[in-house]
């Protein structure tokens, strides 16, 4: 009988003694984000999404791999201006865009302030991650 009792409080004591330490949690990842700004690229534009007489295996890649976003909607009929400020971080006074399109000045103002808060890229440099724009705009 006392030989059950040692056991039953070995037991009790040794699950006590391992539920009161901490674990170590493994350190929080972030995700990586990547964003592609491609001009008149429909929805079946990409195997993944049902395109035909082609395949495109890196995106279906990165697409398996990560999250997709498959609902979207373009605020313009043109993506150079946003396109525009994350590949130069310039909204476009340099490249002549308000010049030759004095109408859209605000509408530019508006999405350079916008990109700059969507991204937050000075945010991701201090939680480390690099934060690179690559590609090229086309603005014809």
């Amino acid at each position: 009988m006392k030989l059950k009792l040692i056991a039953a409080c070995t037991v009790l004591l040794s699950a006590c003694f391992s539920m009161g330490f901490k674990k170590e949690v493994p350190a929080s990842r972030t995700p990586n984000i990547v964003l592609f700004f491609i001009d008149d690229l429909g929805y079946g534009d990409l195997s993944v999404t049902g395109a035909l007489g082609y395949t495109t295996p890196n995106l279906d890649k990165m697409a398996a791999e990560g999250t997709r976003f498959t609902n979207f909607m373009a605020a313009q009929d043109f993506q150079y201006p946003k396109a525009l400020y994350h590949l130069t971080r310039d909204p476009g006074e340099r490249y002549d865009v308000l010049e030759q399109n004095p109408e859209i000045v605000a509408e530019l103002e508006k999405i350079a302030d916008a990109a700059r808060e969507d991204m937050g890229d000075d945010l991701q440099q201090k939680q480390g991650k690099n934060v690179r724009p690559v590609g090229q705009v086309s603005m014809r």
